[in-house]
């Protein structure tokens, strides 16, 4: 998200923040007995490039760049806290006020609480006839089916919707960079669209790839247009699995665009999508995915890719009325509306004592934050908790319907999302989440750690005390029931 990292030893305390070279560096952070006597945090930084493949699939052999550096140099800048302020909160507060002048960024209005849905129109299934296997395309939502969910969720409590419309335009399921934003016919069309647009209680945000692709077309070449890597072959960008961090090798790999060819791709969109759909549009890897190219005729620097990727957001800031991302590294922030996928917990594969909400602290009020899709957690009332916590807003993820049986159990991706199955239950939570959020206005100011489980949330309009243990807990604010929140001050609205 960002490159930065802070520390705090007793009443001092700072934050790192990696002003130039970011692209090239990672953050070090070890506990006390681990490298030496004491806790400890650093950046290092790889400017030679390397590229690691196997022949045997056992062997590596490393490629090392031979050319000058690409990283145009670097620089760090320290930040110190007051005396009264050396925490985490006071360490978040102190990078905000820097990012807020260094980026001009401007907090946006403050709107209605909206219910976070991913939606997917379609995916892809693999089946096997004769022993021989092939993909499927599967309806999941057409425009239609999002209408129909979305008027029913409203009648259930839902008064106000975000949604991210995955796989829902022609450019998506045919697995290539966006051109512009053209509807489906077999999903239900301009019109179908259009009334979903129409809606005023909606935001519907398609969700377009800009700089990575699976095909070529739209007017990028799989062969001319593509980033290399050091053995000039085309780079590949593989999902991985979280539980393994080994890429994934169930989901098809996708292609990064150049930075010289992604210049264009904003404006491209912005000129050549109809005047009528140009409302709100999600994007997928814009906000997130760095890289350099090693094209022996044309070698970009991960700085010209970052500078690509901006020029495309202010792009499309200016021709859409949102954009928004799942994540957002920090170059994106000043064009994005809405932030999806906020985690709510780490992947714990690193030693660390707590999760706390580094990331709301400083981008809350910039932009609306979403967390990662509740009702796919293991614990979707702690979730709610933890959205409470973490000062941001729950999401879902739901499809409508499909005329087969999905294989819910091989993939996090569709289990627990089949609507009709979960959407009392989704209320629910919804129901519990706004219940308490709408007693206090504004955004998370500050967090606290009260005990074991145990956290203090300190928004503009209040404060809540959050219990993340299974039982009742007492603490100097009252007592706060099991895997539940305590609501300590009301401000004024």
């Amino acid at each position: 998200m960002a490159g930065l990292y802070g520390i705090k030893n007793g009443d001092a305390a700072f934050a790192a923040i990696c002003e130039k070279g970011a692209e090239y560096g990672y953050v070090n952070a070890f506990v006390a007995g681990q490298v030496g006597q004491y806790n400890g945090a650093y950046f290092s930084f790889a400017l030679r490039s390397v590229f690691r493949y196997s022949i045997d699939g056992t062997n590596e052999i490393q490629l090392y760049d031979k050319e000058p550096y690409l990283c145009e140099g670097i620089q760090i800048r320290y930040l110190f806290t007051n005396i009264d302020s050396a925490d985490y909160s006071g360490i978040a507060s102190c990078v905000r006020e820097y990012l807020k002048k260094e980026y001009n960024l401007q907090e946006k209005q403050k709107s209605l609480l909206s219910a976070g849905l991913t939606v997917p129109a379609q995916t892809t299934v693999r089946e096997s006839l004769l022993g021989i296997t092939g993909e499927k395309d599967v309806l999941l939502t057409s425009y239609e089916q999002l209408q129909k969910m979305l008027d029913e969720l409203k009648e259930g409590g839902m008064n106000s919707f975000f949604v991210t419309y995955q796989a829902a335009v022609k450019s998506e399921n045919e697995g290539k960079a966006a051109e512009k934003l053209e509807t489906e016919n077999r999903f239900g069309g301009d019109s179908g669209f259009l009334a979903l647009l129409a809606r005023e209680d909606a935001v519907i945000a398609p969700q377009i790839s800009v700089n990575t692709f699976e095909r070529s077309g739209n007017g990028i070449s799989f062969f001319f247009d593509t980033v290399r890597n050091l053995s000039n072959g085309q780079a590949e960008l593989a999902s991985f699995r979280i539980s393994t961090f080994y890429p994934d090798k169930d989901k098809p790999v996708r292609y990064l665009v150049s930075a010289s060819k992604l210049q264009e791709r904003g404006e491209s969109i912005v000129e050549k999508t109809k005047d009528d759909l140009q409302k709100n549009i999600a994007v997928r890897d814009l906000a997130t995915v760095i890289y350099a190219n090693y094209q022996k005729k044309n070698r970009e620097s991960r700085e010209e890719c970052v500078a690509a990727a901006v020029e495309s957001l202010k792009v499309l800031c200016e021709g859409f009325s949102e954009v928004s991302s799942a994540g957002a590294n920090l170059y994106a922030l000043p064009y994005l509306s809405r932030i999806t996928e906020v985690p709510l917990s780490s992947s714990d594969y690193l030693l660390a004592d707590e999760d706390i909400p580094f990331l709301s602290l400083i981008y809350g009020g910039f932009a609306e934050l979403y967390s990662v899709s509740v009702n796919l957690s293991e614990e979707p009332q702690l979730s709610i908790c933890d959205a409470l916590s973490f000062g941001v807003i729950p999401s879902f993820t739901l499809f409508y319907d499909c005329e087969l049986k999905l294989p819910e159990t091989e993939g996090e991706r569709f289990f627990g999302c089949r609507y009709e199955s979960v959407k009392e239950d989704v209320l629910d939570l919804w129901k519990e989440y706004v219940g308490a959020r709408e007693r206090f206005s504004g955004r998370l100011t500050g967090h606290r750690i009260l005990g074991e489980g145990l956290y203090l949330a300190e928004y503009e309009g209040g404060q809540v005390v959050i219990n993340r243990t299974q039982k009742p807990a007492e603490t100097e604010y009252g007592r706060v029931p099991a895997e539940g929140w305590l609501i300590v001050e009301e401000v004024q609205k």
